[in-house]
């Protein structure tokens, strides 16, 4: 699995479970409550990532897993961002809604295409800046899971 570098990743909580006495049965049992939402890969020496991408975005959870007092605790950190194709098609979008402008300017039909242009710098504003509601909700799923165990 190939993390994309332009991904910010930023702490998601840290769960604490009880589980075997073995570090590598923790991190099966870390694998299997994470690949119910993606692909999940063993990464070494005892992390664990989750691959939750769409269409439209780079989705990715990591999980660090240390021993702690009779149990096991389990730090996420997840990174929420739009693929660079999308950002360069709304770019390219944005960048072509300025010539219906400039001609309905020269022609007198400046306000619907001031509205398309606004449209689309708020399209692509919403898309870079605002992470996605899906990845908020699949990271409290994914702790409530480690809850149950």
């Amino acid at each position: 699995m190939k993390i994309p570098e332009n991904l910010k990743f930023m702490d998601s909580g840290t769960v604490v479970f009880n589980g075997p006495d073995s570090m590598e049965a923790a991190v099966d049992q870390v694998l299997t409550v994470l690949s119910a939402y993606g692909r999940a890969e063993a990464v070494p020496p005892c992390d664990v990532a989750l691959d939750c991408s769409g269409r439209l975005r780079d989705a990715f959870i990591t999980a660090h897993i240390e021993k702690s007092g009779q149990g096991w605790a389990v730090m996420f950190q997840e990174a929420d961002a739009v693929k660079k194709s999308v950002k360069m098609f709304c770019m390219l979008i944005f960048a072509l809604a300025i010539v219906p402008l400039v001609c309905a300017v020269r022609s007198g039909f400046a306000a619907p295409a001031a509205v398309l242009y606004v449209v689309c710098a708020m399209v692509y504003l919403y898309l870079v800046f605002f992470p996605s509601g899906a990845c908020i909700r699949r990271m409290q799923k994914i702790e409530n899971n480690f809850l149950l165990l």
